[in-house]
């Protein structure tokens, strides 16, 4: 009786494989369903990219966008007093820092699916970076389209700043690119985007 209990606990006995059964090249594994030997760096067929990976390139894509429209217009002589900074690794992503005569923008690439934008009325060196926008990319007609949302504060109670509810908003990188030299160049960084 123990031993019919040690039998069904274990299982039944499986049957030898031949020598030529499991014979297989050096560092080949049996595949699932075929039985086949697999071999270690054959491609596989490609699958369908998830659909979190194509909006993260998006993302990536809006702030490479964004970057190289800001430059372009600093080189020209168009924005003024302008310089932007290059890319550099940050705490917490990947990131880049438009200043001027109104003060600092920091742009936050946290490959979180979103860009967060931050400001600052003096030097990134002396003075703290304050929330202002999220960018990020919607669904829409099939692509991915820039959205814009704004970060606006109100003082709550013992002082600490509560986050007022607003809505994200179309735009594209240039429109945005414009209102931010803007901004700087008019020595007004706490004035808020403006959707035209």
């Amino acid at each position: 009786m123990l031993r019919r209990t040690a039998a069904k606990a274990f299982g039944p006995e499986q049957k030898e494989e031949t020598r030529a059964e499991t014979a297989q090249p050096a560092g080949a594994t049996r595949g699932k369903a075929s039985g086949k030997p697999k071999v270690p760096g054959k491609p596989k067929a490609p699958g369908k990219p998830k659909a979190l990976g194509k909006r993260q390139e998006a993302v990536e894509h809006l702030f490479g966008d964004l970057r190289t429209i800001l430059q372009k217009a600093i080189a020209k002589g168009a924005a003024g007093k302008l310089r932007i900074s290059n890319l550099g690794l940050l705490a917490e992503g990947v990131g880049f820092d438009l200043e001027g005569p109104g003060g600092v923008f920091r742009f936050l690439n946290s490959v979180t699916g979103q860009i967060r934008v931050g400001r600052s009325d003096r030097t990134p060196c002396h003075g703290e970076v304050e929330p202002d926008a999220i960018l990020s990319v919607q669904l829409r007609g099939g692509a991915y389209r820039p959205i814009w949302k704004p970060l606006l504060f109100r003082a709550g109670g013992e002082g600490a700043p509560v986050q007022l509810r607003t809505a994200f908003r179309f735009t594209s990188p240039r429109e945005l690119a414009r209102q931010y030299l803007s901004r700087l160049a008019g020595r007004d960084p706490r004035r808020r985007y403006q959707q035209s």
